[in-house]
């Protein structure tokens, strides 16, 4: 003990309550980190529960029908174009 001086202790004293105060604080964000995943994994949940409940065959089926639709407009809109623009080139 005659190594050591007064000083030295004081000095490990500050530096062990810095490091508990440091501590703490890490452990404070690790909880509030903790609990945010948490709520997350929870709306995540609730996100399959009202997945599982889905009908995919159906939705594709309706997704294709309203793919055929919109093909089928698009074509008949390009139809009347070119039957616009074959009336005003040959006709006028």
């Amino acid at each position: 003990l005659s190594d050591f001086q007064t000083q030295d202790f004081d000095t490990c004293l500050a530096n062990l309550a810095s490091a508990r105060a440091e501590n703490g604080a890490t452990q404070q964000r690790i909880t509030g980190e903790i609990s945010e995943l948490q709520s997350n994994m929870i709306g995540i949940e609730k996100h399959i529960e009202r997945s599982d409940g889905l009908d995919v065959a159906r939705a594709v089926g309706e997704l294709n029908a309203v793919r055929t639709r919109l093909s089928i407009n698009a074509n008949l809109m390009k139809s009347a174009q070119e039957m616009e623009n074959k009336l005003f080139t040959d006709f006028l």
